[in-house]
């Protein structure tokens, strides 16, 4: 994470446009009543947004560096945004990891939300340009749609996008930094038909319209034995998974892990006229550095197709989650600066807990984190005459149990 420690910063007024970064407005934490010296700063660099943090030391020095709930995929705005505030802000330097570098372009990188948008066809010629990234006019170029949970080095997901141009191959990966590698890869190869999104399939999933996708890849995921409610292969993700899949779609399950295998085909077997292929150390085309090093070690390699049959009960629609507010209660924001405290509400399948309270010029920052237990996600609302999601979370079912439950407490009844 790109940071500089300082010792002193000067007054920060807010908003201010400085070399393309908006710094919008500014939140300190309130603690016990008691102001921190730590703020949130909201700000805006080209298509991405997002908050800097300042942690004020023990020593008065202050650790400013990009708040890790908020990072945007593409670090390269991070370090502009960083490297502007440090040399309008911020006095006697004393440590500084930021790069100077000009701001990467990341084309093929969508954010979730907007991604499932332009799949599900909310905005093919309504606000994402096709012609310009593509050459195409619209989806409908591509004969189907291929999905890759957690592409890892991008080899194989890039392999199949060079083979089949006519297809759409859309690439989903936890972990930031690979999707910065898998695009810029991607760019350089000249691909035309290859998407990015840095995301949990757990959340992006019911996002995702209903027969969407002709082919689903899981290759060597982490198999969490030691802890299975981190997996995102799951009974709630097979659910979704048959509802994305057009009929007779595959999704393709590659491992070296034999105990989470097992526990994947007992997962499918569950489903009503379940139809599954096993097959044992198959060769594929394209092998990655990871599989060539378990065949050196002799390791054997199992993979699982399912087959889609949508003549199930499980199938169901996807839906349309309304995450605004109403009004909040009369005398909210001073009960909140008088009384907040980090409570945890628990519910059967979602969770509320409130993390921490920014005040600024434009309001109270209220941080939340909420949803299911082993997906959770931080979101910021801003109350003020209205209450309103900084970032909105992802439209999960969990999700809106806990929005639900948020509009209970804050909002007028």
């Amino acid at each position: 994470m790109p940071n500089f420690v300082c010792k002193k910063l000067n007054k920060l007024e807010f908003p201010a446009s400085i070399n393309g970064c908006e710094f919008k407005s500014s939140f300190e934490e309130l603690r016990d009543g008691e102001y921190t010296g730590n703020f949130l700063i909201l700000t805006a660099f080209e298509n991405s947004a997002f908050f800097i943090s300042i942690s004020k030391k023990a020593n008065g020095e202050y650790v400013v560096k990009g708040d890790k709930n908020t990072k945007p995929t593409n670090t390269s705005h991070l370090h502009m945004a960083l490297n502007t505030f440090k040399q309008n802000y911020a006095f006697d330097i004393i440590s500084d990891t930021t790069s100077n570098k000009t701001p990467a372009k990341m084309p093929l990188v969508l954010e979730p939300e907007r991604l499932a948008n332009v799949l599900n066809g909310n905005e093919n010629g309504h606000g994402f340009d096709f012609t310009t990234l593509f050459g195409i006019w619209n989806l409908e170029y591509f004969k189907e749609i291929r999905l890759e949970i957690g592409f890892g080095s991008a080899s194989h997901l890039l392999y199949r996008a060079k083979e089949m141009p006519n297809v759409l191959f859309v690439g989903v990966e936890i972990y930031r930094p690979g999707v910065a590698k898998g695009s810029k890869m991607a760019n350089e190869m000249g691909l035309k038909n290859v998407l990015f999104t840095n995301a949990d399939i757990r959340q992006l999933s019911e996002m995702f319209k209903n027969d969407l996708f002709s082919l689903v890849y899981m290759h060597f995921p982490v198999p969490w034995n030691e802890s299975r409610g981190r997996r995102a292969l799951n009974k709630n993700f097979v659910q979704e998974l048959n509802r994305i899949l057009i009929q007779n779609g595959e999704f393709e399950l590659r491992s070296d892990d034999k105990e989470f295998f097992k526990d994947a085909v007992e997962l499918f077997m569950q489903l009503p006229n379940a139809n599954l292929r096993i097959i044992k150390d198959r060769q594929l085309e394209i092998v990655s550095k990871y599989e060539a090093r378990w065949r050196e070690q002799d390791k054997d390699i199992y993979d699982m197709i399912y087959i889609c049959d949508k003549n199930t009960d499980l199938l169901h629609k996807s839906q349309n989650f309304d995450f605004s507010f109403s009004s909040p209660k009369e005398g909210l924001k001073d009960e909140l600066k008088n009384n907040f405290n980090t409570a945890t509400l628990k519910f059967d399948d979602f969770f509320v807990h409130f993390l921490s309270l920014h005040v600024g010029p434009t309001g109270l920052l209220l941080k939340v984190s909420m949803g299911d237990f082993y997906a959770a996600c931080n979101v910021y609302l801003l109350i003020n005459k209205r209450i309103n999601y900084i970032f909105a979370p992802p439209a999960t079912k969990a999700n809106a149990k806990a929005h639900e439950k948020l509009k209970e407490i804050l909002c007028k009844q």
